[in-house]
């Protein structure tokens, strides 16, 4: 079914509607849908979903009903995406970035730590090192700018991980 997305959650109730009239009430049916619409799922009950792997029928193991379901929450199961529900190169975009900044914010932690006068002096050169390994990756790694940063922020749909970008690009660019 490649309905406009508000036809497809409309879909069953307007089918079922028509099939309840007095024109078909003598009449017994048995429907079947193939689809990748989780609009389509949340209205049919799990136990009435066959699911297939390669063509072939699997066990539903997850015990999730679909019926009433959030979609995200369909998608996620019930389509096997595997560990993530955002498109590959946004999700490995954001990953690198955050990565970028992860890096960066180590980098700052030690630093902090090597200027307070609490740790010997072995220890602190541990930490110069540590620096100098973080670096390296860095240097394999792409170079962000703050802008470029914010830039990549504002695009991010998902508040939670839009709003720990700018919290982690105040941090690292603080001064």
């Amino acid at each position: 079914m490649y309905f406009h997305p508000e036809y497809q959650r409309k879909f069953i109730a307007n089918l079922l509607q028509k099939l309840t009239v007095n024109d078909f009430k003598n009449f017994s049916f048995n429907l079947i849908f193939s689809t990748h619409s989780p609009f389509i799922l949340s209205d049919i009950p799990s136990q009435n979903i066959l699911k297939l792997s390669e063509g072939l029928p699997i066990e539903d193991s997850d015990n999730v009903n679909s019926f009433g379901a959030n979609i995200h929450d369909l998608l996620a199961d019930e389509f096997f995406l595997e560990g993530n529900t955002v498109g590959t190169f946004a999700s490995s975009k954001i990953d690198e970035i955050i990565r970028f900044l992860f890096l960066k914010n180590q980098i700052l932690e030690l630093e902090k730590n090597i200027v307070s006068d609490i740790y010997s002096k072995s220890l602190v050169n541990h930490m110069k090192e540590e620096i100098s390994s973080i670096n390296n990756k860095l240097e394999k790694e792409i170079s962000y700018s703050k802008d470029q940063i914010l830039e990549v922020a504002e695009l991010v749909g998902e508040p939670l991980v839009r709003n720990k970008i700018m919290e982690m690009v105040e941090i690292i660019f603080a001064n």
